[in-house]
């Protein structure tokens, strides 16, 4: 599979946002119990080539051009592939050649291997970085991220920190609530504790409401969210919950079923959110009753919501 480009998708964090996917589906060092794009085909740490930067440079450039007749240029451009992407050591090398665009750039990673110097470099022409902190304890972290068998948490942590001090761009952290798992209130205090510590331009804190890997996975109830909130405040961190299901601003003026399908290979859609797309793009239900049909498009149901995701299995994205 060549890289792709989809999007703008509108961001709390990133505000409009042109995603980027530079790695085949999924290579990633976590197989987290909420990912939403499923488990972990390719559980891996070693870092290889995978994205071309000069493809990825050329096919930006093509969405950025048909964005600019739009008048819809995004805030920023988004490593967030199906998988880890510091996994790629192509990845400064793509860095570089997005800078010639001259809009922010940001890396979502799950911070697994920010403990490799080499990583910390390859990260530092980036404007933004995002790191994944779901818990501080052990324990905890091998339940909710399932973590490759050679990595260990006081090293993963270490190494946020290291890279944190060092960083001249903006940091940012989220972590995912997940009830039963990390929704504790002394895990709140230590959490708190921790990203106190980074020094952090915002700290965020995730719900899984879109269709996780693992079907048990809820959120925890408002009032535990609430008192989590609370009890981080409290410690010296100042999360912003991201806890309803936001709109996904997707592209609505080329008409174009395929731009809708590149959008749910990485991020599921609610019904709601399907059925302003298709009307805003004047498509017929059709075509994308027929993607569900052949299989292309799985329809889902979560916590009574209707949600769309792109087939992996059935269409064999490697």
């Amino acid at each position: 599979m060549g890289s792709e480009i989809f999007g703008p998708v509108e961001s709390r964090r990133l505000g409009n946002s042109l995603g980027i996917n530079h790695l085949p589906m999924k290579v990633c060092s976590y197989s987290c119990v909420y990912c939403q794009i499923g488990r972990t085909r390719r559980m891996s740490v070693e870092r290889k080539d995978y994205g071309d930067p000069g493809e990825i440079r050329h096919l930006t450039e093509k969405r950025l051009e048909e964005l600019s007749r739009m008048s819809r240029l995004p805030d920023t451009l988004t490593l967030v592939p199906n998988g880890e992407p510091t996994l790629d050591t192509k990845i400064a090398d793509i860095i570089h050649e997005l800078k010639s665009f001259a809009i922010p750039i940001a890396v979502i990673t799950n911070a697994s291997l920010l403990w490799q110097p080499a990583v910390r470099a390859d990260l530092t022409e980036a404007d933004i970085v995002s790191v994944k902190v779901d818990s501080t304890k052990a324990d905890i972290w091998k339940k909710i991220n399932r973590p490759h068998g050679s990595l260990e948490l006081e090293q993963v942590l270490d190494g946020i920190l290291e890279f944190a001090n060092v960083y001249k761009g903006k940091i940012i952290t989220e972590t995912m609530l997940v009830k039963g798992l990390n929704d504790e209130m002394a895990q709140a205090a230590d959490l708190a504790i921790y990203l106190r510590s980074l020094g952090a331009d915002g700290v965020y804190l995730g719900l899984p409401l879109r269709p996780p890997a693992e079907t048990s996975i809820a959120p925890p109830e408002r009032t535990s969210i609430e008192q989590f909130i609370k009890v981080m405040k409290e410690n010296g961190s100042h999360p912003v919950l991201l806890g309803d299901l936001p709109e996904s601003e997707v592209d609505r003026q080329s008409g174009k079923i395929d731009e809708l399908i590149q959008i749910l290979k990485v991020h599921p859609l609610s019904r709601k959110e399907v059925l302003q797309i298709l009307q805003e793009k004047n498509l017929s239900s059709d075509l994308f009753n027929e993607s569900i049909t052949r299989g292309v498009i799985l329809e889902k149901t979560v916590r009574d919501t209707i949600f769309y995701a792109f087939n992996h299995e059935a269409n064999k994205v490697q």
